[in-house]
């Protein structure tokens, strides 16, 4: 009978005092064992820790539970690889910020889809909550299925979805460290996932994701895009030295990251210049642009119209 694996289910937050409480409950309700779960907060300023560390001290469950409180504020990026790198003892890291709540048998669906070998990584539907904890009408929903490099070099778009991702240790620890300039975690390993093998997306709704003034997520502006491009590159270089992808592949990598740095100083321009007409020709219009993409630039543009009268 085939042993199960320990998985470490790295909870990571940040000022989140408000909703740390209903997310390490989140935590502690998984289905799945051996389960390890680290409660890691970036040294935030408020009491975010101490609630940790009541309920870590408080809990008689079946999982172990392993404390972490950084010295120092580390950012997004840097805290990430701290639970990757020195704190995760599970071969699968299911990520979970500090203001989401996951579904009991999240790890336990999961698991399940790991078994491919082929998977690097697994994000799932999740289910939109506001400040109250209160369903907000509306899943977020994507096509169920492995997706590989194959599929990113004919349209360049790949499902992130980061508040639901899981990953395997060695998407991190097989490639150099993350840049800190990115600023962001989820695009950058999911990248590196389809370097290694496959993502893979589940339709079952496993996690409720908060939004609110106090997340975690926020929009993204163009330099952070820019520097998200730079790490992909230096990734791509570092895989092709290592043969997991050979020079074809590098070429055809290099021409999607010339062409999302266009898109990037396209976007730029439409922030900057508030034009319709910029908007029609350059984004609406072009292929490169997916329809996601079309839609949230154009109820920026209207946004920005509206507040400037």
């Amino acid at each position: 009978m085939r042993s199960k694996p320990v998985i470490t289910f790295a909870l990571f937050a940040y000022n989140q005092e408000r909703y740390i409480e209903e997310a390490i409950h989140g935590a502690f309700s998984q289905t799945y064992s051996p389960l390890e779960i680290v409660l890691s907060d970036d040294c935030s300023p408020d009491e975010t820790f101490e609630v940790m560390k009541q309920m870590a001290s408080s809990y008689k469950g079946p999982h172990k539970i392993i404390l972490n409180r950084n010295e120092r504020n580390l950012g997004l990026v840097g805290h990430v690889s701290k639970l990757f790198n020195d704190m995760s003892n599970g071969e699968i890291i299911v990520m979970a910020a500090g203001d989401d709540i996951s579904y009991p048998n999240r790890v336990e669906k999961i698991e399940g889809i790991f078994r491919n070998e082929r998977i690097m990584s697994v994000s799932s539907d999740f289910q939109y909550i506001d400040e109250k904890s209160n369903l907000i009408n509306g899943k977020v929903r994507n096509e169920e299925g492995e997706y590989n490099l194959e599929k990113y070099l004919k349209n360049n778009f790949f499902p992130i979805l980061g508040c639901t991702r899981a990953y395997r240790k060695k998407i991190n620890t097989f490639f150099e460290p993350l840049l800190a300039i990115p600023n962001v975690e989820d695009a950058t390993l999911t990248f590196r996932g389809l370097l290694l093998g496959s993502l893979y997306h589940e339709t079952e709704t496993l996690v409720k994701y908060r939004k609110g003034i106090d997340s975690l997520s926020k929009d993204i502006d163009i330099s952070i895009l820019n520097n998200v491009v730079k790490q992909r590159r230096a990734d791509a270089i570092w895989a092709k030295s290592k043969k997991i992808i050979d020079d074809d592949t590098f070429q055809k990598l290099s021409k999607l990251f010339q062409l999302a740095n266009k898109k990037n100083e396209k976007r730029k321009t439409l922030e900057e210049n508030n034009s319709l007409i910029f908007f029609l020709k350059e984004i609406y219009f072009k292929k490169e642009f997916v329809k996601k993409d079309k839609i949230m630039f154009l109820k920026k543009l209207i946004k920005k119209k509206i507040s400037n009268g």
